[in-house]
């Protein structure tokens, strides 16, 4: 009896680790769950580097915390896939196969894995930053940062020169970019075109670092740009970047941050650094997450459509803040807000590196340096 009970245990048991097993191995359906009589929703947003950058995984991280605050029936989850190429797809189907009922990505990167992935899970709905994926599940917004960074660069040429503490004689300014990539061009064409809309005799030092987290680089090339006169130093470069704002800081130049208002982000962690940044560049990732999903859960988001946003759409901008104030005279503010007003209603045409070739780009950027 004891030999009969213990294999009807053992198949019991076995029958419940195949179930177990089973269960594991096959796609969950999400049921529709409520709160307070309204259907919760679950968002998630699959981040290809880490947080930590103060810049744009950071605003992408803030934009799904405002999400989380904001809604109270928007459940909310956040992947860091890391810098390691191989992981990204494996996250992007992960997610994808627990049926959240959207989700975002971000970068070049990552265009061609999600044109994949979307094509694999056709009901799944996906957001996507910085690129365009033609795929009725998807919704694309490329961003304008030339139009910020024209910004940028005017207010570097009115800087350069002169006469504000760490400036120099020379008109020559620089910027650090993470890669040589489509995206990171648009910056730089950008820049070159707003510093040279002021003075078309400002030099413009472009280098690359060919990566978004390694900081050491980012500073080692800032420094170079100095050596080479360069009074002010922009950074489009992640993570990267905090080393070309701390080699700016270290030398008492000023330096233009981007994608989050850097002088905030590192005020407290590295208050040198964050008193010598006069500005930044704004590439809006937590606004437009925050407008995404609004228009989802108003069932207005218009999937299978890509929109390219800007300055007037509060997709771009630049940061006004007490640095802004302090490190800018009067007149050159002024000037600045005039500019922006001016590229705000389309009265400035500024040339993006999206919309011409690589060889074009090369030529501008090689006809502004020293």
């Amino acid at each position: 009896m004891r030999r009969i009970a213990m294999r009807k245990s053992l198949a019991t048991g076995l029958v419940m680790a195949l179930a177990v097993f089973f269960a594991a191995c096959t796609p969950k359906e999400t049921p529709a769950t409520t709160v307070s009589g309204e259907k919760v929703y679950r968002v998630a947003f699959m981040l290809n580097t880490n947080l930590g950058d103060k810049s744009w995984a950071d605003s992408c991280g803030r934009g799904m915390e405002t999400v989380a605050r904001t809604y109270s029936n928007v459940e909310t989850k956040f992947v860091e896939a890391g810098d390691d190429r191989m992981s990204w797809e494996p996250a992007l189907i992960d997610l994808s196969e627990q049926n959240w009922d959207l989700i975002f990505t971000s970068t070049g990167d990552m265009q061609e894995i999600l044109e994949r992935v979307a094509a694999q899970y056709p009901n799944q709905k996906y957001v996507f930053f910085d690129a365009v994926v033609d795929a009725p599940n998807v919704y694309s917004i490329e961003f304008k940062q030339n139009e910020a960074s024209f910004l940028a660069g005017a207010l570097g040429a009115m800087i350069t020169g002169s006469g504000i503490n760490g400036t120099n004689p020379a008109k020559i300014i620089g910027a650090v970019g993470g890669m040589d990539i489509p995206i990171i061009n648009d910056f730089m064409v950008g820049y070159i075109s707003g510093a040279q809309y002021i003075d078309p005799e400002v030099k413009v030092v472009i280098s690359y670092a060919g990566s978004f987290s390694d900081p050491t680089r980012g500073k080692e090339l800032a420094l170079i740009q100095i050596n080479m006169g360069s009074d002010v130093v922009y950074q489009v470069a992640g993570g990267t970047g905090l080393g070309v704002l701390q080699g700016a800081a270290e030398n008492g130049i000023l330096s233009i941050g981007v994608d989050s208002d850097q002088a905030a982000t590192l005020a407290d962690g590295d208050p040198r650094t964050a008193s010598r940044i006069m500005t930044s560049v704004l590439k809006n990732a937590d606004v437009m997450v925050v407008q995404c999903v609004e228009k989802f859960l108003s069932n207005s988001l218009t999937f299978g459509k890509a929109d390219r946003l800007g300055v007037a759409e509060g997709a771009m901008g630049i940061v006004k803040n007490a640095n802004f104030d302090s490190l800018v005279p009067r007149e050159i503010r002024d000037r600045i807000l005039s500019l922006e007003s001016e590229v705000r209603n389309g009265s400035i045409s500024i040339l993006s590196a999206l919309s011409i070739d690589r060889n074009e780009v090369t030529r501008i950027i090689n006809s502004a340096r020293p």
